[in-house]
């Protein structure tokens, strides 16, 4: 959950923010909600001033405040399968243009593949935080495999 908050920009992630699955006739607990309360995504908050580097730095109301120290804390980076995660095809269905804009649409589409770009480079074994340091403002996907 953790990578996939971090993919969507969920800043929003804490104790109060999981749900639960149960049977309706027996109320017993199934399972975990693979995904609960994830309005506060996508950069929600100051999509069209934001850059990528500052979406970064950006402390959170998760289990730990920052997106380095969540991403720290996850054992394998690789349970995520970034080859099923949606194309830009597909983004583009989910984040039409005529009901979001052009410009939005675009940012959002930006936003989500430099996140994956990042869980990329993450997984081949480099360092958030040195990852973070080198793109302090403004990141671009080709700059992250220099």
């Amino acid at each position: 959950m953790a990578i996939t908050d971090f993919l969507i920009s969920n800043y929003d992630r804490h104790s109060n923010n999981f749900g639960i699955m149960r049977d309706p006739d027996t109320l017993a607990f199934k399972a975990f909600a693979p995904f609960f309360d994830s309005g506060n995504s996508m950069i929600f908050y100051n999509l069209l001033d934001c850059s990528i580097g500052d979406s970064l730095k950006e402390k959170n109301a998760g289990f730990f405040n920052t997106w380095r120290k969540t991403m720290e804390h996850v054992t394998d980076l690789r349970v995520v399968d970034i080859s099923k995660l949606p194309t830009s095809e597909m983004l583009d269905k989910i984040y039409p243009e005529e009901e979001l804009g052009q410009r939005t649409n675009t940012v959002l589409k930006h936003f989500f593949k430099m996140h994956i770009a990042f869980l990329e480079v993450l997984c081949s074994g480099k360092s958030f935080y040195t990852l973070q340091q080198k793109y302090k403002s403004k990141m671009e996907y080709h700059l992250l495999f220099d």
